[in-house]
């Protein structure tokens, strides 16, 4: 610790690195180097006379360089993956890794990192900066970027992947909310006011391009553990999950995609990679489930880029698959109601409406009708299309000069003239 009163000096690396080349260059004296770029002149000399010494500026630094290379690239997968990425999102993965890999720090109380540490963060790593997302308020909105261009973007990020010839290895999650304050297929995007919980369940639906249907989940609107009693009631092989809201959080999410879905790929031998598109503009894609999926093959796209990058809250149409099973469940719920006109309902009573309803509905015609709403990927078959036949036009024309050539070579016959002179002075000798 510096005596109190005393003056430090702050300078960057960039700084110690000009000084040592003017010094180098003999443009100035050690004195003034040290006066000009505001470093200390006993730190420039000794680093002028060993340039190989491996001394970093600054307090000893709370996270890694793998950490935060990890942080760094997380951050920039997902921006080019078409998903939103805030800062918010950033000092949660920060918090992550000290409460999973604890360490003595003075800097950061409770393992939440502050405001000034994303800036120091940016500082660091400026590419950061460029990736993360900033809401737009008043005059200093940015101008809306085009469809077309974020989905090029994102589509150049995936024809590396070469997945596509395989519908098979691509998957799309939805998420339903179902209330029970009013109807049963209502959705509500926040709980009710004045409520203890939330009475909203969701179920997440996992389809693939092909027409099938991945293991689903349910999460309930509970802040501990669910009861032995209710999670009896959930069918083999579905997920389920609690959340404050009865919303698909981050954790819920990891739990649905790590051991539900790829429990699915597992017992149907999928080949891996695959691709799984999720709602880009609320992504629940965390530092921990990016680093899973990254060991399971699974890659995480947004089937909305373009609402994620014009900062643009996704808005939940009906989708084919979305309106028949809530559809297929109001049917449920006015027979239960005829049936049990003394009892209310409640979660417990769930999955005897929804289990029914998707076995009977959610068909391949169905599924395959949902991925025809796929406006992303509609636009990807159509922008492969027209690839394949720029090349194949391109190789039409490449193979013509060689045909003709071998036409016109086989017409050419030409008597020789030596020949033809030849009969008329034989003739003469003979007369």
């Amino acid at each position: 610790m510096p005596a109190k009163g005393t003056k430090i000096r702050q300078y960057s690396r960039r700084d110690l690195k000009l000084a040592l080349e003017a010094l180098d260059r003999r443009e100035l004296t050690l004195n003034k180097a040290a006066r000009r770029y505001n470093v200390p002149r006993s730190t420039l000399a000794k680093f002028h006379e060993n340039r190989d010494r491996n001394v970093r500026i600054g307090p000893t630094p709370t996270f890694t360089a793998q950490e935060e290379r990890q942080m760094v690239e997380w951050v920039e997968d997902l921006r080019h993956a078409g998903m939103a990425v805030k800062r918010s999102d950033l000092l949660e993965a920060a918090q992550w890794i000290l409460e999973t890999y604890p360490r003595q720090t003075k800097k950061i109380k409770d393992n939440s990192p502050s405001a000034s540490w994303v800036r120091a963060f940016e500082r660091r790593h400026p590419s950061v900066t460029a990736c993360l997302q900033v809401e737009p308020f008043g005059e200093d909105k940015p101008a809306a970027v085009p469809e077309r261009e974020c989905f090029e973007e994102v589509y150049q990020h995936l024809q590396a992947l070469d997945v596509f010839n395989e519908p098979g290895r691509l998957f799309k999650c939805n998420e339903i909310g179902f209330g029970f304050s009013f109807n049963i297929a209502q959705s509500f995007e926040k709980p009710v006011n004045g409520t203890k919980r939330a009475d909203l369940i969701t179920a997440a639906f996992i389809t693939s391009a092909v027409g099938r249907l991945a293991f689903p989940m349910i999460v309930y609107p509970y802040r501990e553990t669910i009861p032995l009693e209710l999670a009896a009631t959930v069918p083999l092989f579905y997920g389920c999950g609690n959340s404050a809201t009865g919303m698909m959080t981050k954790d819920t999410f990891y739990n649905y995609v790590t051991k539900t879905f790829f429990k699915f790929l597992m017992l149907n031998r999928v080949k891996l990679p695959v691709i799984l598109f999720v709602d880009g503009t609320r992504p629940n894609v965390s530092l921990d489930l990016w680093k899973a999926c990254r060991k399971l093959g699974i890659i995480l796209m947004a089937f909305n880029p373009d609402e994620s990058r014009n900062c643009k809250k996704h808005i939940a149409y009906a989708t084919p698959l979305t309106r028949v099973v809530k559809g297929q469940l109001d049917d449920a719920l006015l027979r239960w109601k005829d049936a049990n006109s003394d009892r209310f309902i409640s979660e417990m009573n769930f999955t005897e409406l929804l289990y029914p309803a998707v076995q009977s509905s959610v068909t391949e015609e169905l599924i395959l009708r949902d991925w025809q709403a796929f406006s992303f990927y509609q636009w990807i078959l159509k922008r492969r299309t027209r690839v394949e036949e720029i090349e194949f036009v391109s190789a039409d024309l490449e193979s013509e000069p060689q045909q003709e050539e071998e036409c016109v070579q086989p017409d050419l016959e030409v008597e020789p003239p030596v020949e033809e002179a030849k009969e008329p002075l034989a003739t003469l000798a003979e007369t």
